[in-house]
């Protein structure tokens, strides 16, 4: 039988519980005042995700009273898309007991946390509710994603690619990185500095915010007393440097931003903001704007431009690091528009080179013809009158002057003299019978007039070549066989045509000293610099192999037109 508890023992037993009672309520306030104080979201939901608890910083986020939360379902504040991801993983934490820890993103400002689910029991041991901490890593995922961007950014930079490719990949790559709706990049053009390539902005408000300057009625170009285009609106301060870093939106290396483009307009005058504002961008719904100054060797040459349709969008902190990217493309961009201006001098080099060479080969075809049809005729005519007047004086018995024979053999060797320079000035045989026969014919002139026997070789499909190509390949086949003579001391030289595919493929070979190419290259002649300059203008490849004792081999590969000409 169990012994009864005596008034003292019951009095102690009251005192106990009353005391653990308090120790309880001290504990629960110590739990909500750590809850309170945390910097983190702390909430507690029941096992239907309806609201029972959330401390001060997740109600902040909500901006709205308690009341008006708690006892509401978590998909009455977020997508449907959203609230499925999260009952998935209240389920799978009351399944399973066990607490679990994801990243988030949240749909409202894009800020990043990682959210630990754990259960929370009844004193029976069922689980009737979750609590969610969020904590706020969006600093450091920013800090890890703008390192990456960054290496994407100068990677790009880097690349040999068009500018226009390198921009357009560059603006779609902070896009979507960034989350932002609309990017842009504005260079110099002139005297202003429009658009040059755009993503997310629709058609009209890229054609009415093109350009800068400021126009009056008879849209002539506005300009202050230096007679400098004034630039208008909040683009034109960023790219003439009109800041100041005392006022909130402007930074101290001259950008511009704002998170409410509807609170700027609000709070600040025209004065305040240094210039009249077009406010295209607040009436296009875009709140969060920022400017950011493209800059070389200290020169603004352009703007970067992002815009997001929800506030709040940016920190001092992603201004400064777009601060840095601006810098880099900015020198990149720089140096990019100086290779293209160099490729485009190139272009027209080579363009005047080509029609220098055309007017050329006009000339000396003209020259050709007048000495073939018209001096060349009129020796052989005055070599003639010589030999028929040698004739008479010798049946007339009448002694020949030995000037005589010596001019009609002197008039003779001038014609055949002249008749060469006629076709070396153009020959005619590669308009009649083709490059091939005109390649062999001059090679069989060079072996009489140097010695040096020369092999042939063709494998051409083409009876017809276009005139120029025509022309290129005779030329630097007569420069080759030049050289040859001149300078290799050579027994023996070879002549190589290849059509392969849309290629042409001329090889000059010869079996005679050969030379140090880096020597010569430093003070290359004009015969090779002739044939690297014909070779270019019609877009064709050349190189060079030799080796002092082994010969030489120059190579030529010229692209074919796409049809074929067939034999006739």
């Amino acid at each position: 039988m169990l012994k009864k508890p005596t008034y003292e023992e019951l009095e102690q037993r009251v005192t106990d519980r009353k005391e653990a009672e308090e120790a309880l309520r001290g504990s629960e306030d110590v739990y909500r005042s750590l809850v309170e104080s945390s910097e983190d979201s702390i909430y507690l939901v029941d096992k239907n995700c309806n609201y029972i608890f959330m401390n001060q910083n997740h109600l902040f986020r909500f901006g709205l009273p308690i009341n008006e939360i708690l006892g509401r379902n978590y998909i009455d504040f977020h997508s449907e898309e959203a609230t499925k991801e999260f009952v998935g993983k209240i389920d799978q934490v009351i399944e399973s007991g066990k607490s679990l820890s994801y990243e988030y993103r949240s749909e409202k400002d894009g800020r990043h946390f990682i959210r630990t689910l754990s259960p929370v029991r009844e004193p029976a041991g069922k689980i009737n509710a979750v609590t969610v901490i969020s904590k706020d890593i969006t600093e450091r995922k920013q800090a890890e994603e703008f390192r990456k961007l960054a290496i994407q950014v100068l990677e790009l930079l880097n690349q040999s690619k068009e500018r226009i490719d390198v921009i357009r990949d560059i603006l779609f790559l902070i896009k979507e990185s960034i989350g932002i709706e609309a990017v842009g990049i504005r260079l110099r053009e002139g005297e202003d500095f429009p658009y040059y390539y755009t993503d997310g902005f629709e058609r009209d408000f890229v054609e009415a915010e093109r350009y800068l300057c400021a126009r009056d009625h008879y849209g002539e170009i506005m300009r202050d007393s230096q007679g400098i285009p004034y630039l208008e609106c909040m683009c034109g301060n960023v790219i003439c440097g009109r800041t100041d870093a005392s006022l909130p939106f402007f930074t101290d290396k001259g950008s511009f931003w704002t998170n409410s483009t509807t609170k700027l307009l609000a709070s600040t005058t025209e004065e305040d903001r240094q210039a009249r504002t077009r406010n295209r961008c607040h009436g296009e719904g875009y709140e969060s704007v920022s400017l950011i100054p493209l800059r070389s060797n200290g020169e603004i040459i352009g703007l970067l431009q992002l815009n997001g349709r929800r506030k709040d969008m940016f920190t001092l902190e992603m201004i400064r690091f777009f601060e840095g990217i601006g810098a880099s493309i900015g020198i990149a961009l720089k140096r990019k528009q100086a290779e293209e201006t160099l490729q485009q001098s190139q272009k027209e080099h080579q363009k005047l080179a080509g029609k220098l060479l055309t007017a050329q080969e006009t000339e000396r075809r003209r020259l050709a013809r007048e000495i073939h049809d018209d001096i060349s005729q009129r020796l052989a005519v005055m070599a003639i009158d010589a030999g028929k007047l040698e004739q008479q004086l010798q049946k007339s018995k009448t002694p020949i002057p030995g000037d005589l024979s010596e001019l009609k053999n002197g008039l003779i060797k001038l014609s055949g003299d002249v008749h060469s320079l006629s076709y070396k000035l153009h020959p005619s045989i590669i308009e009649d019978l083709g490059l091939i026969d005109a390649i062999k014919s001059e090679c069989r002139s060079f072996t009489k007039r140097e010695g040096i026997r020369v092999n042939v070789k063709h494998e051409i499909k083409r009876y017809r070549m276009p005139n120029d190509l025509a022309i290129c390949i005779y030329r630097v086949v007569q420069e080759g066989l030049r050289n040859i003579a001149k300078h290799s001391q050579a027994t023996e030289a070879s002549v190589s045509l290849v059509e392969r595919g849309e290629t042409l493929q001329l090889s000059i070979k010869d079996n005679g000293i050969g030379f140090d190419i880096k020597k010569t290259k430093k003070k290359a002649g004009l015969g090779l610099a002739s044939i690297k300059e014909r070779v270019h203008i019609i877009q064709g490849d050349f190189s060079i192999q030799s080796q002092s004792g082994e010969g030489t081999v120059i190579e030529i590969l010229a692209p074919l037109p796409r049809h074929e000409t067939k034999p006739h």
